[in-house]
């Protein structure tokens, strides 16, 4: 009985050892930080928004408890979704270290380092308010969009002949600006029909673009937004669509 007693004991040292080599795999797979643990909760969404348009491909997707720790990461794969299901995982009792959120923290979320606004629609498959808090509770299934505000905020003025953007340089880590023009008033920024036209160092305040092209045709009217990159050539704002439109007068 002993001998079998050892044997059921070795059996699941192998099998503890096995799984702590699983994860410690999955934990330096994710290379940000994140530890998966033993429990975690799970978060998606469809529907999540940078100014009005969806959080472009490759964005990277943060969720950080109160005290700074990244319990959770999705990169996008399909332009406003958080999908395949995100984990966010919960802090291990069997250590001392802050692996993760705990019972009833509330849960800060970040879209390439962009302060994001999470906007649930429901919580284990069951409706609930926009504005209801997003707290950690182990095995919970929530479905949530993010919100990240226009920013920079661009102005829009008419010179003889000319077309000017305007803003003010927005805090955080932007390297440069780049200025997308399309024929399309609700247009995003790299899709089919829109067009880079130039781009602006982060250093210069304030940021001044003009366009020539288009004024005084009534028959060719222009939408424009400005996209803020960090340092990695990642999005972190879209300004709101401004536009120039020229009309025809007949007597």
């Amino acid at each position: 009985m002993n001998q079998q007693n050892h044997r059921g004991r070795r059996m699941r040292i192998a099998v503890l050892g096995a799984v702590l080599t699983v994860l410690a795999l999955l934990s330096s797979a994710q290379g940000s930080g994140v530890t998966p643990t033993y429990v975690w909760m799970d978060i998606y969404g469809s529907h999540s928004t940078f100014a009005g348009i969806p959080i472009p491909v490759d964005s990277y997707v943060a969720v950080n408890d109160p005290q700074g720790a990244q319990c959770g990461e999705r990169v996008v794969a399909t332009p406003g979704q958080i999908a395949p299901v995100m984990p966010c995982y919960g802090d291990d009792t069997l250590t001392t270290a802050d692996e993760g959120a705990v019972q009833g923290d509330l849960l800060r979320f970040s879209i390439n380092g962009s302060l994001a606004t999470p906007q649930p629609r429901a919580k284990n498959f069951k409706p609930v308010a926009a504005n209801t808090p997003v707290k950690w509770q182990a095995l919970d299934v929530w479905e949530i969009d993010l919100y990240v505000p226009p920013k920079p905020l661009v102005t829009i003025s008419h010179l003889p002949a000319t077309t000017q953007l305007g803003w003010q340089p927005v805090e955080g880590a932007v390297s440069l600006y780049q200025v997308w023009r399309s024929t399309d008033f609700y247009f995003i920024p790299g899709a089919a029909g829109s067009e880079l036209k130039g781009t602006a160092p982060a250093a210069s305040a304030p940021l001044i673009w003009p366009d020539t092209e288009g004024v005084g045709n009534p028959t060719l009217n222009y939408a424009y937004r400005v996209v803020s990159l960090n340092t990695a050539g990642k999005t972190i704002g879209v300004s709101q669509a401004v536009a120039e439109f020229d009309f025809a007068l007949y007597r």
